[in-house]
């Protein structure tokens, strides 16, 4: 069976983690199972529902990226091994890509946003900057729920030049086989 680690702030019924449990629902668990790295201490609404179906749900404190880092690598290397890290946490995807370098897994960067929220403060814009250009760099794939949320994480210029895959959460069936096909796996 192979493992994908899910990075996600909390998995409590919102757009994002409903997306990602209609995906886990419909897999083979025989085949593939996920866990889910979150930010919460609190139980979450979907907890009881992912260690039913054979995953389980990791904590990480950190706030800071250095931190947040070494604990995602940790997990990595302490509770996979996993053949994949998915990362749906925006700006803190680069922090997860960056945990994954040099390990056999897949790093998969997706954008659910057109925007962050809005900080003018130059820090905060050059924390952006940054960030997302660790994600180009550092991903080996991008996904985005809609071309704006493309645009926001990635780039115009990435979006047009086709390196994204834009995903439509109607179109579920279609989802799950391309990030069945990103993973290089089969739906069993």
């Amino acid at each position: 069976m192979k493992r994908v680690l899910q990075i996600i702030g909390g998995m409590n019924r919102a757009g994002a983690e409903t997306m990602l449990m209609n995906i886990y629902r419909t897999i083979d668990h025989s085949q593939v199972q996920f866990d889910f790295v979150i930010y919460r201490k609190e139980r979450q609404d979907y907890e009881d529902e992912i260690e039913a179906l054979g995953g389980r749900v990791l904590r990480i404190s950190a706030k800071n990226p250095v931190r947040m880092t070494y604990e995602i690598r940790k997990i990595l290397k302490s509770e996979g091994p996993y053949i994949a890290i998915h990362s749906h946490t925006l700006l803190n995807n680069a922090f997860a890509m960056l945990a994954a370098l040099g390990l056999n897994v897949v790093r998969i960067s997706h954008s659910h946003n057109t925007q962050s929220v809005v900080n003018e403060s130059i820090i905060y814009r050059v924390y952006e900057s940054i960030t997302k250009l660790l994600i180009r760099i550092f991903s080996q794939k991008w996904l985005a729920c809609g071309e704006l949320a493309g645009y926001y994480l990635f780039g115009k210029a990435f979006v047009k030049r086709g390196k994204i895959i834009v995903l439509i959460q109607k179109d579920l069936q279609r989802l799950i086989l391309m990030l069945f096909q990103l993973l290089g796996s089969s739906m069993g």
